[in-house]
């Protein structure tokens, strides 16, 4: 009965000691599992920014070889110079910082003239 009952207990032991092992593998995978999702996300991550960048430099590089056609001229003198055509109306919307910061340009400009116009007149 003895050796009956050190066999349960080596039994016992080792079914903890299996079990215990098997978790322990169990929690790794799940580990690994885990980082490996992560690093795929960032991967995901890195090549959409790649594309953008890419998209980016093409649309950098294609602006830089048109640099001289009045196309791109008229733009820049539209966007950076706030210049119209001749005859052409022109809406601000106020609402927007871009339109406040117009507006505010524009009322600048108008008291240099005005005060410009005074000091001729005199």
């Amino acid at each position: 009965m003895s050796s009956l009952s050190k066999h349960k207990k080596a039994n016992i032991i080792y079914s903890v000691i299996m079990t215990v092992m098997t978790l322990i593998f169990v929690a790794a995978l799940f580990h690994q599992y885990s980082i490996r999702q992560d690093l795929i996300s960032a991967q995901i991550d890195m090549e959409i920014s790649l594309t953008k960048a890419n998209a980016e430099g093409a649309a950098l590089k294609k602006e830089y070889d048109n640099q001289s056609s009045p196309e791109f001229i008229e733009k820049v003198a539209r966007e950076k110079l706030n210049m119209v055509r001749p005859n052409e109306i022109v809406f601000i919307d106020e609402n927007t910082p871009e339109g406040k910061q117009l507006l505010k340009a524009n009322e600048a400009e108008n008291m240099a003239e005005k005060t410009e116009q005074n000091t001729d007149k005199e």
